[in-house]
């Protein structure tokens, strides 16, 4: 805190007779000490405020433009997706039906010698995949082979092919059960259809490679 001595309504005493100060063109004022009067005077403190730097009102615009197009690229994918699942469901069930059933005529030396081709059904009924033959169309000597069946339930709707293939070379058409990229193999025997033995699956292998099974 500063003091701040002022004058106020100061008034000039007279000299006194024979006092005068000589070669002084202005006598010495005198100022009785209840004349001054203290002040006070406030000091203010200078604050530093921060400058905000503002963005440019195009880098606000980029980043929200950014932002809305990233937004309807995932909204778009998503729609999609959705479609492109709907109406792969859609095609399979113009094609397979519900449930899905695959079915197809071969001539395998079952019964058929006397002109009828064998008549084959594979079906995913219930995520357990069955194939149905009918020797030489015969239904009254139908076989039923138990494939696998599928972990989960979406499966349900996979659809399930057959292929006929000699994979051994015995001169044999093989039935090769296709599903979900998988292959199952039932080896041709005579007059029956028997699942491929692990000693036979390396031949197996190359021969479905080359056929592009």
């Amino acid at each position: 805190m500063v003091a701040e001595w002022r004058h106020e309504d100061q008034k000039v005493a007279a000299p006194l007779k024979g006092q005068e100060h000589k070669g002084t063109k202005n006598p010495t004022q005198r100022i009785s000490y209840g004349e001054l009067q203290p002040r006070r005077v406030t000091r203010v403190r200078a604050v530093r405020v921060p400058h905000t730097i503002s963005r440019p009102h195009s880098e606000r615009s980029f980043l929200l433009y950014l932002l809305f197009g990233m937004t309807a690229t995932l909204l778009l994918w998503m729609v999609l997706s959705t479609l492109g699942g709907w109406f792969s469901v859609w095609l399979d069930d113009l094609h397979y039906g519900r449930p899905r059933t695959y079915q197809v005529d071969a001539r395998v030396g079952h019964n058929d010698q006397m002109g009828n081709a064998s008549h084959f059904i594979a079906l995913n009924l219930h995520r357990r995949i069955e194939v149905i033959e009918l020797p030489g169309a015969d239904t009254t000597k139908a076989r039923i082979f138990i494939g696998p069946e599928f972990a989960n339930a979406s499966n349900e709707l996979a659809p399930v092919e057959l292929r006929f293939v000699d994979v051994n070379k015995d001169q044999k058409l093989d039935m090769v059960v296709l599903y979900q990229q998988q292959r199952l193999v039932y080896i041709n025997d005579h007059q029956d259809f028997r699942l491929a033995q692990p000693s036979e699956q390396t031949e197996i292998a190359q021969a479905l490679r080359q056929l592009g099974l």
